[in-house]
């Protein structure tokens, strides 16, 4: 599991102290990756195969290139769960988690693997 000590307790204050966005079922990207995580989640980096390399990654991640998106849909759907989006950009998680829901998976955009690897780590 990708979650530190103490973070369900994290989670469970942050979901009570939410504030007026919550009045209107609006979640943080922040707390919609940590939900992903509790519930199974995979993680799909969409950098190239060199940057995945070359600049770190998050561990169990897999590395699947935007433009090879579209055909790993069918790994992606036997795995039947949430799918956590980083890259390089916010951008291009953007785009692949607009494919992956097009084809009914469930998608969380985390946007630059950085930021998703300080957040779970």
């Amino acid at each position: 599991m990708w979650l530190r000590p103490g973070l369900m307790l994290f989670l469970h204050q942050k979901r009570s102290d939410m504030g007026i966005l919550s009045l209107f079922g609006i979640k943080p990207k922040s707390e919609k990756v940590l939900e992903a995580l509790e519930a199974g989640a995979v993680i799909v980096d969409v950098r190239t195969h060199l940057e995945y390399k070359n600049d770190g990654h998050i561990n169990k991640s897999y590395s699947i290139p935007l433009n090879q998106i579209e055909a790993r849909v069918p790994m992606l759907k036997k795995k039947n769960k949430i799918v956590i989006v980083c890259g390089k950009t916010s951008g291009k998680s953007a785009k692949a988690c607009k494919i992956l829901e097009k084809h009914g998976i469930p998608c969380v955009n985390a946007g630059k693997w950085g930021d998703l690897n300080y957040l779970i780590h």
